[in-house]
């Protein structure tokens, strides 16, 4: 059936209303946000109260590679196989394109790992009440960390992949501060 036409489902797509903010390594993300974490884990241990002024907005679904900001990283494709030597498929990017040196080499870049923070602020139906609550990630590239209101959700790493997390647990009667590092 469809989806969006049932009570128990909120699309959280939108053209604008997503915070966002890029890094180029998950380290650049938590030093920003978190300079006293010990873990280079994205959001490993920051309040969920950050502050969101200054962030860009960012359409969801998308790639914040294809968004029009040079600074954003590029577009990184492949079917098969990883974006750098050395993995055992022989593939490698040529130069150009601002694409960092590490991408030429023999391995996996070490400082070079595009990291994306969003943040938005969601209202759960009343009529929810009661009832278990998913977040359904449709797919995002190479991993993904969620936070609910301060609390670690959960972890998903495989690109491209639908990810759920049981959200229950930790909402807060009507809304809820989405906090996501990808």
């Amino acid at each position: 059936g469809d989806q969006e036409a049932s009570a128990r489902f909120v699309s959280l797509n939108s053209k604008t209303a997503w915070a966002f903010r890029w890094f180029p390594s998950p380290r650049a993300c938590t030093e920003a946000l978190d300079p006293t974490a010990e873990s280079a884990k994205p959001l490993a241990s920051e309040p969920t109260d950050f502050a969101v002024e200054g962030w860009d907005s960012i359409p969801v679904p998308g790639n914040w590679e294809l968004q029009g900001r040079d600074d954003w990283g590029f577009p990184i494709y492949t079917n098969i196989g990883y974006p750098w030597a050395g993995a055992g498929n022989g593939h490698l990017l040529q130069p150009g394109a601002g694409r960092p040196q590490e991408y030429l080499g023999a391995c996996r870049p070490k400082d070079y790992n595009p990291t994306g923070v969003y943040k938005r602020t969601v209202e759960i139906p009343e009529s929810w009440d009661g009832m278990r609550v998913y977040l359904h990630i449709g797919a995002a590239t190479s991993a993904v960390y969620v936070k609910v209101n301060g609390v670690e959700v959960g972890y998903s790493q495989d690109s491209k992949l639908p990810a759920e997390f049981d959200l229950t647990d930790v909402l807060r009667v009507k809304e809820f501060d989405s906090d996501s590092g990808a």
